[in-house]
């Protein structure tokens, strides 16, 4: 490596240049996720670049590449290329922090940009809880609970109804417009979503009292700003009881909201799958969910097909 990166000194010394640049990339998230990965990937590459005697601002891809060989079964393939990019955009801002290492940095990136994650790197994540099936007692208690105002009571119904009788993931319902709502046809338009391009879309049904909760929360959410039409179905309300700006509501309030239900938003996802295979032919079940592969609805099925067998088959020794 070059002299310069190895000065020392509060600006020059490049592991504090690194953990700068990390926390410029941090505050750069628009969501709290975004920030807690930032923070594990710099956590990891700098205990590991110590443990093996590497200097943590020396991102040589056989370094890298070490790293992950590291890690290559303990996280899925999706969080290690998460991670590669973390560390792309951390060279990438440190090649323009500094005349002197810009140079060094470039060619880093370069190689970077080259470097890829194995098709058949990633284990199983031991962490992931699987989902879980909330009654319907839950689902309705969730639409009808209290808020600190009526605003906010109203917009929180519909908050609950687009995930448990639509079955919107947490972006998706983030990202919900009002033009992508047609209350003639009774559908809603997702546009993106998991494994979507960004110009696709799909129209799902607006099941169950989806709908008339809808309905209402356009009034309401038009009335509080001054009959102006608002972009995003879902937005920030404040305890006092006016609107915030119109934009997607932060995705650490999803968690929020769903958490006093001891449940995560994927849940009322995995809770609607569930209840429609019990309901309907499995392919309007997969048309519902927007389940690309079959495989993926038929799993609720064999779910649901073992909790019937155990309540019907008590004990095959009695």
């Amino acid at each position: 490596m070059s002299d310069a990166i190895q000065k020392t000194g509060a600006i020059t010394d490049s592991e504090t240049l690194a953990r700068a640049n990390f926390e410029v990339l941090r505050r750069a998230g628009r969501k709290a996720s975004t920030v807690h990965q930032y923070t594990q990937t710099e956590a990891q590459w700098t205990a590991f670049c110590r443990a093996q005697g590497y200097h943590p601002a020396n991102f040589e891809v056989v370094y890298v590449d070490a790293f992950f060989q590291s890690i290559r079964e303990v996280y899925s393939r999706t969080s290690l290329q998460n991670k590669l990019s973390h560390l792309r955009k951390l060279v990438e801002a440190m090649a323009s922090a500094s005349d002197e290492t810009a140079a060094l940095y470039m060619r880093q990136l370069q190689a970077l940009r080259q470097y890829k994650i194995g098709d058949d790197w990633g284990g199983t994540n031991q962490r992931k809880r699987g989902g879980k099936r909330l009654s319907s007692g839950t689902v309705y208690a969730a639409i009808q609970a209290d808020a600190s105002n009526p605003l906010m009571q109203t917009r929180n119904a519909a908050f609950y109804a687009l995930l448990f009788f639509a079955g919107l993931r947490r972006e998706e319902l983030r990202q919900l417009q009002w033009a992508h709502v047609n209350f003639d046809n009774d559908t809603l338009r997702v546009v993106g979503g998991k494994k979507r391009a960004a110009d696709q879309y799909d129209d799902v049904p607006m099941l169950g009292e989806l709908k008339g909760i809808l309905l209402q929360w356009r009034a309401v959410q038009m009335e509080a700003a001054g009959g102006a039409t608002r972009q995003y179905v879902m937005c920030a309300v404040y305890k006092g009881g006016k609107l915030r700006a119109d934009k997607p509501l932060a995705s650490g309030a999803v968690y929020e909201l769903i958490r006093p239900f001891e449940a995560m938003p994927h849940d009322a996802r995995h809770t609607l799958a569930s209840n429609l295979v019990e309901k309907v032919p499995l392919s309007t079940a997969q048309k519902i969910m927007r389940h690309k592969r079959a495989e993926t609805t038929m799993r609720y099925a064999h779910a649901l097909e073992a909790e019937q067998l155990a309540k019907t088959v008590r004990n095959p020794y009695g």
